[in-house]
Parts: structure tokens; C-alpha cells; sequence
């Protein structure tokens, strides 16, 4: 793979650094324009500084060339509480922290807060509405894990909401400009803005990433892209930022690379994704240029990372697709060794870990399991087996565990968590 093309994204995020004017820009919620002053913004800001001479390559679509066997592996399930007040209808996010963990239902627009000990459900984070600590639209959630404070951004309003844990409302703040992701690193924050306009903004308009005080005073900014790319292309990843014990990540969707962004606004390239007998699948160009056609025809014929990725304090994830199959491989970052053959029962039903997309306290990975599916499949079985060998499917393949929670699971009950403890090998 060509250096030029590894890094291609590198050419993306130069932005000149000159001296700038201050201007100063107002919040966008109306309601908290009063109480809020204007910001005060420079008309440039320097780009990240981006290293790449220290990236790990994962290779996928090949067999692993470790001889990687006995992996140990240890399941339990924590089942969710379900009541009429924490119905959870799909776990967009899952963060955690302590003793505790906070799901992310964008559809219901909730925000609940369980206990790690026993599913327990504890409290929510906020209310629909429009007055303080209210919301309309909430797109993201994040955690300051130092002041123990958890952050909404409302797109409709406008507005950032800090609540505590245990959901008392601490402060709201307006938003100076547009952003759809956010993650605090130290003292810092670093924002998304995706394809928002921030004309209103010009420091970061056209920047996809920008490093920034608490205030949302910009830092440095980064990953620019052209203005006409945002009449040809759409395409995003699901989730911008990726977080392990106080670290941030950050894939761009045109990028093989995993970069991890720091405090003094260095982004460091982590990890590229390589393939065989390819080198990167988007080049200089396309970075200018691409339309939505081009990209999903060139996905079909041509096998690509899918920008899904997991890291725990001990392991990388990544997916990588073509038009027959999938293949997820795992990285073990202490011993460098990968395998891309872990397999897990869940009911006695044999999954990957590609349907894994979450983690629990930056060490565990987290499947989210669907009662009303386990049940579906049991009465499958229930109907294609005799009483006996129905009887000893549940007594060879499930577990105690698995046993006694089928046989209080309903349709109605909230996710089940199957969280998955592997060994470094």
C-alpha cells in the first residue's frame, strides 16, 4: 500500500495557519441568547498536526497468520429492568462509568441510567419538552467521567445540557455553531460537525472536526473537506468517536485509518485497515469529488472497511465486507496477535463478535440481546423438536444462566446485555 494513499486523508486536514481576525458569534437558541454572551472566534484556525509514521497495520480478508487457539472467553448477562418508565425500543449508545451505565434510545428520545451490579433501572437523564433541562431532539450523549457529569446536544434547540448522574440538571449552554457528535478529552472537548454548515462560523465551516475549550472556543480544526462535496456525497459513519480509558478515536469514512486525537491537538494515525492485493480504495481525488453512486458502486465490487470499529483497554475490533461475506477481526494489542475466527453462543445459537458493537467500562466487549428474538427462535425450535429433544437441546447447549432467564423472559422485556470478557492471547 502506498504511503501517499495510506494518508491520503492527510492532504484533506492542512489547513493554512495565518494571523486571523476575532469576530464574535451569537448562540443559535433564541431562549438562552440573553444569558449567554457571543463567542469570541478567530477567522482561521491552525489544522491538527497529523503523524502517520507510526501506524499498525491490521490485515482483513486473509487467513490470520498467528496461531491463535484456546482463546478464553467469559459470558454473563445482565438483563435490563423493564418498567413502564425506562422502556428502551433500541440502544443507539452505551456509555458507562462506575457502577453504572447510561443507554441511549435516539428513537424514543430517552435517556436511562441502569445499575452494572443487577440491571437495575436508576433513573432518566432529562425530559421531553422545552424548558431547562428539557429537550427536542437529542443527537448525542457523552460522558465527562472526571466531574461525573453526562452531556446532551439538542439539535433542535440548540443547546448543550449537563446533568449529574444521578440526573440533576447543572447547566445549559447554547451552541455557537453546528455539531453532531462530542467527546470530552482532558480538559478539552472535540466536536463533529459532519456536513453542517457553519457559514455563520467560517473558522470551522467545510471542518469536520474541530479540537476545542470547554466554552467552544475552536482550538485547531481538521479533516476539511471541499464545498462541493456536500452536494455529491452523504455518507457518514454511525458513530463519529470511539472512547478507551479517557482516549478518542476517530474514522473518516473515506479513510482506512484509525486516528487517535490528543489534547494538544496532534492526531495520530493508530491503525490502517489493509487489504490484499489493493492499496487504498479512495485516492486524492475522490476526497474532492465522489458522489454518493461512486461510492456505493465501488463498496459492491470491491472489498472494503465499513468504518465499524471497537477498542477496549486489550482489543481492536474492525469489520471488513465485500459482496459475499463479512469478516470481523480481532487485535490483541499487548501480544500483536489477531485472530478472525471467534465464534460465541448465545442460547445455543453460534454468533460472531461482528454483532458486538459496544463496551462496558473500556474492558468488556457488550452484545445487546433481544428477548422477544430468543423467544421467536425457542418456539422455532419448540415446533421442529419432540419433547425430548427439546428438553435435552435446553440441557446440552444453554447454559444455567441462559436457562433461568428464558424461562422468565417475556416479549415486552427491555435488552438483555451479553457481555463478553476475553483473555489477551
Amino acid at each position: 500500500m502506498k504511503k501517499e494513499f495510506i494518508y491520503i486523508i492527510v492532504s484533506m486536514a492542512i489547513i493554512a495557519c495565518r494571523n486571523a481576525n476575532v469576530t464574535e458569534i451569537k448562540p443559535y437558541a433564541q431562549n438562552l441568547a440573553e444569558s449567554a454572551e457571543a463567542l469570541q472566534v478567530k477567522d482561521q484556525y491552525p489544522s491538527m498536526e497529523l503523524v502517520t509514521d507510526k501506524a499498525i497495520h491490521l490485515p482483513v480478508m486473509e487467513e490470520s497468520t498467528d496461531n491463535v487457539t484456546n482463546i478464553k472467553t467469559n459470558i454473563h448477562y445482565l438483563p435490563l429492568e423493564t418498567t413502564e418508565e425506562c422502556l428502551i425500543g433500541h440502544i443507539d449508545k452505551l456509555v458507562s462509568d462506575d457502577s453504572c451505565l447510561f443507554v441511549f434510545d435516539q428513537t424514543n428520545q430517552s435517556i436511562l441510567r441502569f445499575s452494572q451490579k443487577d440491571g437495575s433501572f436508576l433513573n432518566k437523564i432529562g425530559s421531553k419538552g422545552r424548558g431547562p433541562g428539557e429537550f427536542i431532539e437529542v443527537i448525542d450523549v457523552s460522558l465527562n467521567r472526571k466531574k461525573k457529569e453526562i452531556c446532551l446536544i439538542d439539535f433542535s434547540l440548540f443547546k448543550l445540557m449537563f446533568f449529574d448522574y444521578n440526573g440533576r440538571l447543572i447547566q445549559e449552554k447554547p451552541l455557537y455553531y453546528v455539531y453532531n457528535g462530542m467527546e470530552f478529552l482532558d480538559n478539552r472537548i472535540i466536536l463533529h460537525t459532519g456536513f453542517n454548515e457553519n457559514t455563520m462560523a467560517p473558522s470551522v465551516n467545510n471542518n469536520r472536526l474541530v479540537l476545542a475549550e470547554m466554552d467552544q472556543t475552536p482550538l485547531c480544526v481538521g479533516f476539511a473537506f471541499p464545498e462541493n462535496l456536500k452536494a455529491n456525497f452523504h455518507h457518514g459513519v454511525r458513530h463519529d468517536f470511539v472512547t478507551c480509558d479517557g482516549d478518542v478515536y476517530y474514522n473518516h469514512v473515506l479513510s482506512d485509518t484509525i486516528w487517535q486525537i490528543k489534547e494538544d491537538g496532534i492526531c495520530e494515525a493508530k491503525y490502517v485497515i489493509k487489504f490484499p492485493n489493493r492499496d487504498n480504495l479512495y485516492n486524492e481525488e475522490d476526497f474532492k469529488n465522489i458522489t454518493d453512486n461512486d461510492f456505493e458502486e465501488r463498496q459492491k465490487s470491491t472489498p472494503h472497511y465499513q468504518n465499524n470499529f471497537i477498542i477496549t483497554k486489550d482489543f481492536v475490533k474492525v469489520s471488513a465486507f465485500d459482496e459475499n461475506h463479512s469478516q470481523k477481526l480481532l487485535y490483541c494489542i499487548s501480544t500483536g496477535h489477531r485472530t478472525n475466527n471467534l465464534f460465541h453462543k448465545i442460547f445455543g445459537k453460534p454468533t460472531d463478535i461482528g454483532t458486538i458493537e459496544f463496551t462496558l467500562n473500556d474492558e468488556t466487549f457488550v452484545d445487546v440481546i433481544q428477548p422477544f428474538e430468543i423467544l421467536k427462535d425457542f418456539q422455532f425450535y419448540k415446533n421442529n423438536f419432540n419433547e425430548m429433544q427439546y428438553t435435552n437441546f435446553l440441557n446440552t447447549q444453554l447454559t444455567e444462566e441462559e436457562r433461568q432467564l428464558l424461562n422468565n423472559m417475556t416479549e415486552e422485556d427491555n435488552p438483555i446485555l451479553m457481555i463478553m470478557d476475553i483473555e489477551p492471547f
